[in-house]
């Protein structure tokens, strides 16, 4: 099952910034699914949100520095940023092998899974993907993201065990917007 949600682009539409917005329509966001072999998969049974933050860091009074997620509203180049994609079963069956794939946004580089996060695979074209240590160029998904990392131009998750009805779940990745 592949999903485009609309309700994605009208979420983060509301926000203030044509920056945060701009990111949000370059993407656009597929998830695939297998149902549990008790029923097909139906349209509309996996629903996706995804939420944009900005990681903010200051100097506490003792010199450690404190990094505080907030809302992506404003984003300039050079910025750190946090996205959280949330999937559901909105079904009445589980679903089983859910991948959910990411094509990045132009202008925004990824840097490293979130932290408690599943790790993607990457693909430097959207077709081929593998671990970012893995990638070689040539039929793989492209070069060592360690220093090409604007290469990367997707990212995938594969869920492991079956999505319950009404259960959520999500990945997440850190970014940089160049």
């Amino acid at each position: 099952m592949t999903i485009q949600p609309n309700a994605l682009i009208r979420t983060l539409a509301r926000a203030a910034s044509a920056v945060a917005i701009a990111l949000v329509m370059a993407a656009t966001f597929f998830c695939s699914a297998a149902p549990a072999p008790a029923a097909p998969a139906r349209p509309g049974q996996v629903s996706l949100n995804i939420a944009i933050f900005k990681e903010v860091r200051s100097q506490g009074a003792d010199g450690a520095t404190d990094v505080r997620l907030v809302a992506a509203d404003k984003a300039a180049p050079g910025d750190r940023l946090v996205y959280v994609l949330t999937y559901r079963n909105t079904g009445s069956q589980p679903v089983s092998n859910l991948i959910v794939d990411y094509p990045m946004p132009k202008g925004v580089s990824y840097r490293a899974p979130a932290e408690g996060s599943l790790p993607p695979l990457v693909s430097a074209d959207g077709v081929h993907f593998g671990q970012p240590g893995d990638m070689t160029g040539g039929s793989r998904p492209g070069p060592s993201p360690d220093s090409a990392k604007d290469s990367i131009t997707a990212l995938r998750w594969q869920v492991d065990g079956a999505v319950a009805p009404g259960a959520q779940g999500e990945v997440s990745f850190k970014a940089t917007l160049n």
